[in-house]
């Protein structure tokens, strides 16, 4: 079984909290930063935000679903179309 402590975006791809209040629009992901190398999931509390963006080049918005019965973090995750 594994564990994660965070969430570490890899091979190009770059994620960024989101601060502001409720999900974020694609605009909003689209124009933040992405600076954030790594996401320590306890700094993620449940329904806490998230922007990605992924290797190919799409703009997401991932909301955490807080840790199940086994100890693993849920996502709920909507992608856009470039």
């Amino acid at each position: 079984m594994d564990y994660y402590t965070e969430v570490t975006p890899g091979r190009g791809a770059r994620l960024e909290r989101w601060l502001g209040g409720g999900k974020p629009a694609y605009e909003q992901c689209r124009t933040a930063a992405g600076a954030t190398p790594d996401l320590p999931l306890f700094d993620l509390p449940e329904g806490g935000w998230f922007c990605v963006f992924t290797t190919e080049g799409r703009v997401a918005a991932a909301r955490s679903l807080g840790l199940d019965e086994t100890g693993r973090s849920g996502f709920a995750i909507t992608v856009w179309q470039r």
